[in-house]
């Protein structure tokens, strides 16, 4: 069978390229036919984490915008009190003009 192989020379690139063909199939169905679960396993928990941190973090930027806003309200309690002493001036002074 060599010796018929050796005399047709043509026909070894043929024959390479079939074998190459059929190992190539084989290997394809080989690595298609994997479960699911095992295949998306892997993108399902990266899913969950970054859910997990998407969270983590809008409860921190929450926490962040709640902590602001009520230090802007403590910081403005001096504002608000020189307004409220300026408005009753201003009112004293016009109900006690008349």
């Amino acid at each position: 069978m060599i010796d018929q192989l050796l005399a047709h020379r043509d026909a070894i690139p043929y024959a390479l390229a079939v074998g190459c063909i059929v190992l190539a199939v084989a290997m394809g169905y080989k690595l298609g036919s994997q479960d699911e679960a095992k295949i998306c396993a892997p993108h399902l928990i990266e899913s969950e984490r970054l859910r997990s941190l998407a969270s983590e973090q809008n409860e921190k930027l929450t926490r962040c915008e709640s902590k602001g806003a009520a230090a802007a309200a403590l910081s403005c309690s001096t504002v608000c009190a020189k307004q409220v002493s300026t408005a009753l001036k201003n009112h004293t002074d016009i109900v006690c003009e008349d």
